[in-house]
């Protein structure tokens, strides 16, 4: 799908609104392109069929669709109330713009329960159900007070993951591996505090240090080789450099009277120094910020077992930031 952001567009978020929008507009005749079932979803009349709704099976179900993908289907409501929705999730700027925008849907939208809970009813990109030849993340039921019926309900499946044997097998060959330069970094670490340049872009949340090419192929080679050359060490300790001043600028960021300079700033020198942290960065603290980076670089802070979890978990209990919709 291309980018961009939807215009001037109706807004259909149940049965009964699709079943309106198609009744209150005529069929378009004037042009070859348009089918009987299909209206425009654009306040004014469209040539093009990227925004359209569908009617369906003489209106058992609308389909609201943007380019070739149905993105939501609304099925007409039983006799006792209960309407079933699908949605599909993509992550394209444009289709979530017209989640937004036309559906009233997102990808981590909450939902209540017919038993009062609040939960997540996530838009995972992974459209795993299949109904009519096409593909959706989730297919929901709800009943006649717009209430979610859980047990009626189904989320693609996501998961959780753990490091399993091997990974942390690994990670102990490669803390080994490296345990002698890291010794060597922590007895520099005094050279490392006076050459510290805290930075604003290295503190700040989800910011850090540059890792060189250089950097990454001296780490590689440490890992790969029983004698590295010497200049592969000496990357290695530049390395080391960046790492303190990332867990400088990490610590200081968090203090209000620690004082970080701007990349643009000559040298990028800031008002305060490592003295100045009320925690000071421990020997143990640079050994592990030393290790994350080595297992990044290295590839190995991966978890390869993946846990699947409970569908439509209640909005407290929903894991952000480690939660995801691969198995692997």
């Amino acid at each position: 799908m291309s980018f961009g952001h939807v215009g001037s567009v109706a807004t259909i978020m149940n049965y009964q609104a699709a079943e309106k929008f198609f009744n209150s507009k005529p069929a378009h005749t004037r042009c070859k392109d348009w089918q009987s079932h299909e209206r425009c979803l654009k306040e004014r009349a469209s040539g093009n069929r990227h925004y359209r709704i569908e009617q369906h099976n003489d209106g058992e179900y609308y389909d609201v669709c943007l380019y070739r993908t149905v993105m939501g289907r609304f099925y007409r409501p039983n006799a006792d109330g209960r309407s079933r929705v699908l949605y599909a999730g993509h992550s394209s700027v444009t289709s979530k713009s017209y989640q937004q925008r036309v559906l009233g849907v997102w990808e981590r939208m909450l939902r209540t329960t017919t038993e009062g809970k609040e939960v997540v009813v996530p838009l995972y990109y992974n459209n795993v159900f299949h109904n009519e030849g096409d593909s959706f993340c989730v297919d929901l039921m709800f009943d006649a007070e717009g209430r979610l019926i859980v047990d009626k309900s189904m989320h693609a499946p996501h998961f959780k993951h753990k490091s399993n044997a091997e990974d942390k097998a690994r990670r102990v060959r490669i803390k080994e591996k490296f345990s002698n330069f890291i010794m060597l970094a922590q007895m520099r670490m005094p050279e490392f505090e006076e050459n510290c340049v805290p930075q604003q872009h290295k503190g700040r949340p989800f910011g850090g240090g540059d890792t060189s090419h250089a950097e990454r192929l001296a780490v590689e080679a440490i890992w790969d080789e029983d004698m590295p050359e010497q200049h592969s060490i000496d990357h290695f300790f530049e390395l080391c450099q960046e790492i303190y001043d990332t867990l400088v600028s990490k610590r200081g960021y968090e203090q209000s009277n620690f004082h970080l300079g701007y990349r643009y700033m000559t040298g990028g020198k800031g008002k305060s120094t490592p003295a100045d942290l009320e925690k000071p960065i421990t020997e143990k603290d640079f050994e592990k910020a030393i290790l994350n980076k080595v297992y990044q670089l290295v590839g190995a802070n991966t978890r390869s077992e993946a846990i699947e979890q409970p569908q439509f978990m209640e909005h407290g209990d929903y894991p952000r930031t480690t939660i995801t919709h691969r198995r692997a």
